[in-house]
């Protein structure tokens, strides 16, 4: 994978030059003045660093050439280009979806863009009524209300971090957030400049399709993901306006160089043809960035399909659950975990990673005789059989069918073969669908690459799980190997292999946009774990 090389420059701090552009000595936003043409790809380094890295060498950065600002305060109104508001500035092109801070009930658009929900929208919070410290510590550019409307607002670090006094430990951090939402890190706008990239190698090209569309002096971006980047300019560390409609600038934390905020800032200069991005150490409170927040994920994600849920009785836990056809089935892996009723599921179970927190999200994964519950299928009073990942039985045979529950909740239970069947055939068939859209509609909105991800327009909500996680019990991890979804049936084939048999269970197969990545029902080695779906009886 490209990685990125950004300029960590002089950002936000006051610098004088012999040369300048004939408008005074006041301190300016400060960016490297690369042209995106001279360097194939930005890297942003792994740690904090006071100079200007690119693909051929390292120059320190008070030796880099440096375009001022040309003025400290812009007025908006001299510029005709420029948002009168913010539905003006998003990209009509894009599905935003909506959400309400219920602290003062303002709706604010997001979007999805590599594994994270990102505010489409700068925040505007400023409720003095409940957080009386927010005055003297927020600011609308100028110092003009109109520009809270059209920018949102510009916090220093104080009102940022929501007043936390405080040091800061490697976790995500709401601040001044709403409720469910954080303030962003850097590996966060890491991922976001690196899902760009992915698309174009080049420099400006990434930071053109952050922007909006409209509303900047010069060089208007693509806003191809929806972020929306607009021009808000920002305060600088004398407490004077800089840069509208030339720069947006966010705050995010950098856990790598310590607990200090730093500064994302797309800018203009007369030198680029596409802008530039540079990223800064802020220490001063003086200063005040837009922000950004992102989505706390979790199993309430949004959806575009309606959705029910039900409560598994036994732990309380509550999953969405979707119609599909004739079919009901729950919109979320199965993530049952109660190894004292089941003790097999404390050795033969685990989450996709060693976090707990990936069970929240992406549900466990069993092995088949766990989650067939092999044990209750014994000890069946009235039909008791035997059945495992290497012993058939008739509850678990291809021409089955009663359900078996397995460690699905009371009503629902494992789908057998047909029913992956059944599935795929009410969506090809009796909704004439071709593959791919049945592919993409049964995934989820994210986690999965941009160029796969899916439309979730079913409301299934499929998740992607590496197939490293089957054969060596890897971390889930999306950068690397083939992204796929895989669903367990209470099916087993055997197969003769020899003068023995080989047995594998059948499964629900998503696979990446490639060719012939047709779904599909199939067969896959008994050994491996799997994630559940459960439909109901």
């Amino acid at each position: 994978m490209k990685r990125f090389f950004i300029a960590a420059s002089l950002l936000f701090f006051p610098v004088f030059f012999g040369c300048d552009d004939g408008k005074g000595s006041e301190s300016a936003i400060v960016i490297a003045s690369d042209e995106p043409e001279s360097s194939s790809s930005f890297i942003i380094p792994s740690s904090s660093s006071e100079k200007i890295v690119s693909s051929s060498n390292e120059v320190s950065s008070s030796s880099v050439s440096i375009k001022r600002s040309s003025s400290s305060i812009a007025s908006s109104s001299s510029f005709a280009g420029a948002c009168k508001s913010v539905d003006e500035c998003l990209n009509p092109d894009i599905r935003y979806r909506t959400f309400i801070d219920e602290r003062d009930g303002h709706e604010y658009r997001f979007v999805y863009i590599n594994n994270r929900f990102w505010m489409a929208e700068n925040l505007n919070y400023f409720d003095t009524v409940a957080v009386p410290e927010l005055k003297g510590n927020t600011w609308c550019y100028g110092d003009d209300p109109k520009n809270c409307e059209r920018y949102g607002r510009l916090y220093n670090w104080t009102a940022a971090s929501n007043f936390n006094t405080q040091p800061l430990i490697y976790d995500t951090i709401q601040g001044i957030c709403p409720s469910g939402w954080h303030l962003p890190i850097y590996e966060d706008y890491y991922s976001l400049l690196s899902e760009v990239e992915e698309l174009d190698g080049n420099s400006g090209y990434v930071i053109k399709a952050l922007r909006t569309k409209n509303g900047w002096l010069k060089n208007d971006g693509s806003d191809l993901f929806g972020f929306s980047a607009i021009p808000a300019g920002y305060r600088n560390n004398f407490g004077l306006f800089e840069d509208e409609n030339e720069s947006a600038a966010f705050w995010n934390l950098n856990w790598n160089s310590g607990t200090h905020p730093y500064a994302f800032a797309f800018s203009n200069f007369e030198n680029a043809a596409y802008g530039n991005l540079s990223y800064d150490k802020i220490e001063n409170d003086t200063s005040a960035f837009s922000i950004r927040c992102i989505k706390n994920i979790g199993r309430d994600e949004p959806s575009l399909v309606p959705k029910d849920s039900i409560v598994d009785e036994r732990d309380g836990k509550v999953y969405k659950t979707v119609v599909i056809g004739n079919q009901t089935w729950m919109a979320q892996n199965l993530d049952y975990a109660d190894s004292v009723a089941v003790p097999e599921i404390a050795t033969r179970s685990r989450c996709f990673t060693e976090a707990d927190s990936s069970c929240e999200l992406f549900g466990r994964l069993y092995a088949f005789s766990v989650a067939i519950d092999s044990t209750a299928l014994a000890n069946d009073p009235d039909n008791p059989q035997t059945c495992g990942s290497f012993v058939m039985c008739p509850a678990i045979s291809d021409s089955a069918t009663s359900p078996v529950r397995g460690l699905c909740p009371a009503g629902w239970h494992i789908p057998n073969k047909g029913e992956w069947d059944e599935l795929l055939r009410y969506l090809t068939e009796d909704l004439n669908l071709d593959s791919n859209t049945v592919n993409r509609g049964l995934k989820a909105e994210y986690s999965w690459r941009f160029s796969d991800r899916g439309t979730d327009e079913f409301g299934f909500t499929a998740l992607p799980i590496s197939v490293d996680n089957f054969e060596r019990g890897a971390s889930y991890d999306k950068s690397y190997g083939e992204q796929i979804s895989i669903f367990m049936s209470s099916t087993l084939m055997a197969y003769p292999s020899g003068l023995s048999q080989n047995y594998y269970v059948v499964c629900m197969v998503l696979f990446e946009n490639v060719f012939d990545a047709n779904p599909r029902v199939g067969d896959i080695e008994s050994r491996y774990k799997f994630p559940i779906r459960c439909i109901k009886d």
